[in-house]
């Protein structure tokens, strides 16, 4: 496999912070987190970028930056213990971190390496030197920014852009709103200054500008500037869809959510999100702990065992897969639900753990007439992970994102910020000897049925896990249970599909449309990531982190991982 892609001669240009633009907006501190938010504290800093053909003014970024913040009060504030000793947003308008590089590598070169096949080569995070550490407490105490944003400048024109968010006060959703704003504002600000042109030299009034100007750039020397000239305030909100354009955070509104709506339904599989990192647990693996590693504490001792002595390590591809492929996948589990009794399947709510059987045992009664593509892709990457040699003899458990905003009922707006993801949970399956209808009827039974419930449920865990050990004591659940196939840190471990919802529109920084998305994150195993392929392109790009030795036994078996979806 090709290596990483790195940034040659990486130079920086500039590296500030960029407070909201205007006077500091009167905002009192605390009561913008839930509990669900702190708990996702333990995830630390995440990213998401795209690429352009054209080199985007800098001075205009940073300026264009400010401006969406004013619309965020509270992305600009610092994270702190309150007096009740809770971890909250003090509204400080420090800023938000803004870095600016130059590098010598060429569009053509990054365009090259994420165009390979069958794995493009990854971009390695340039921006390393600037990530938060993970423990919360450090956080507090340097007082890192909650969001940052970075551009770089390839050789010969070009430009990376990137938004980085703390997961405590953000997910993807929350993320790309702020990129909207970004955007929006860049482009009102280019359009105004192109208009102010034309209009110079004669007075005489001149045709308008598109609605998303071409971009002239000034070039990587700008970004060395620090002022932003010719950046006059301009009102972007007609630049926004309509869903975007009032950000908001809080979470009284959200923390309601835990006691209101009808109660669970009967038969609702129990959930069990989050634990205390003090708490023991999967005491009978640590037998098998190399020499050396019984000093260590317990969730450390799992990561030399699983992931370091019998996983080999942990590595991430990026493989695409077309949309004929998709339409493929959904034409399938189609045709087998209508061929199915009844026309439809019957499917049980994901069997506990001590049933490894992975029949349909129907402990729901519910029949699933339709699924999604990704109810259809989410069930072939299962049939391709179980085939493993070290997946087949354990059953297999999974989670599978879900954007909480559009399922409430009222939903929740588009612009609501904060970490309104939640996932359903699969387990028990065993995917080799499961039809595609099958498994993808599972995931849209679960989504259907038990994600709003259990989500309601997790909001109300998630208070109590955070009254007794706060957020410096927890830890996903899964890094501490006894069984492989649920223990994060083994090859057999859960896997976390993830979907990132990316609409290049929001993205799009002057007239033409993003070249590719550039996700950005530290991933651990088990771990992946969907997100749309660039535009022209079609279908879905798949972010896989897994075990060295699962990618060993994927390359003997079927070449890459496109050719075995």
């Amino acid at each position: 496999m090709a290596a990483n892609f790195s940034v040659e001669n990486f130079t920086v240009l500039a590296d500030e912070l960029v407070p909201a633009a205007g006077s500091s907006p009167d905002h009192p501190d605390g009561r913008f987190l839930t509990d669900w938010d702190r708990c996702m504290a333990t995830v630390g800093q995440f990213g998401g970028g795209v690429l352009f053909e054209r080199t985007l003014d800098t001075p205009l970024l940073k300026a264009a930056l400010a401006q969406a913040l004013a619309s965020m009060p509270f992305l600009v504030g610092r994270l702190g213990f309150l007096e009740d000793g809770r971890l909250d947003i003090r509204c400080t308008n420090a800023g938000a971190r803004f870095v600016a590089a130059s590098t010598s590598s060429t569009l053509q070169q990054l365009r090259q390496a994420l165009a390979a096949a069958p794995y493009a080569r990854a971009l390695a995070n340039p921006w390393s030197a600037y990530w938060p550490p993970r423990g919360i407490d450090a956080v507090v105490q340097q007082q890192w920014p909650l969001v940052a944003g970075f551009v770089l400048h390839l050789s010969g024109g070009g430009t990376a852009l990137w938004l980085a968010a703390h997961h405590c006060v953000a997910d993807f959703e929350s993320l790309q709103t702020l990129a909207a704003h970004w955007s929006a504002a860049y482009n009102a600000a280019l359009q105004a200054r192109q208009a102010s042109a034309a209009l110079a030299p004669s007075a005489v009034p001149a045709p308008a500008p598109a609605a998303v100007p071409a971009p002239e750039g000034s070039g990587p020397a700008a970004a060395a500037g620090s002022g932003a000239s010719g950046a006059e305030v301009v009102s972007y909100a007609a630049f926004l869809p309509e869903g975007r354009r009032a950000p908001a955070m809080g979470a009284a509104e959200v923390e309601a959510l835990a006691t209101q709506g009808p109660p669970p339904p009967p038969g609702l599989p129990p959930r069990r999100e989050m634990a205390e990192a003090t708490a023991l647990s999967g005491l009978t693996l640590l037998w098998w702990a190399p020499a050396g590693s019984l000093g260590l504490p317990q969730p450390q001792r799992y990561v030399m065992l699983h992931m370091v002595w019998r996983g080999g390590g942990v590595e991430a591809r990026t493989a695409h897969v077309s949309a004929q492929r998709l339409a493929q996948l959904k034409a399938q589990a189609s045709a087998e639900l209508a061929q199915a009794p009844g026309g439809g399947c019957g499917v049980d709510g994901g069997s506990g753990p001590g049933d490894a059987s992975g029949s349909r045992a129907e402990r729901s009664s519910s029949a699933v007439e339709w699924v999604s593509t990704n109810d259809a892709l989410v069930g072939r990457l299962l049939q391709v992970l179980h085939a493993l040699p070290l997946r087949r003899a354990t059953p297999v458990s999974c989670f599978v994102s879900a954007d909480m905003r559009r399922r409430l009922a009222p939903p929740l707006p588009a612009s609501r910020v904060g970490n309104l993801v939640y996932s359903v949970r699969l387990e028990g399956l065993r995917p080799g000897g499961m039809r595609l209808a099958e498994l993808a009827a599972a995931v849209r039974h679960s989504l259907t049925h038990h994600v709003v419930p259990q989500f309601r449920g997790c909001l109300a865990r998630a208070r109590g896990v955070i009254a007794r050990v706060a957020p410096r004591g927890v830890l996903f659940s899964f890094c501490l249970e006894p069984a492989k196939e649920e223990n994060i840190f083994a090859p057999e471990g859960p896997i976390n599909l993830t979907r990132w919802d990316v609409d290049f529109g929001l993205w799009q920084f002057g007239g033409a449309a993003p070249l590719a998305f550039l996700p950005l994150a530290e991933l651990g195993p088990c771990i992946v990531t969907l997100y749309p392929a660039a535009p022209g392109k079609g279908g879905l790009e798949v972010l896989l982190s897994m075990h060295r030795a699962a990618w060993r036994q994927l390359d003997a078996m079927c070449g890459d991982f496109s050719a075995a979806i």
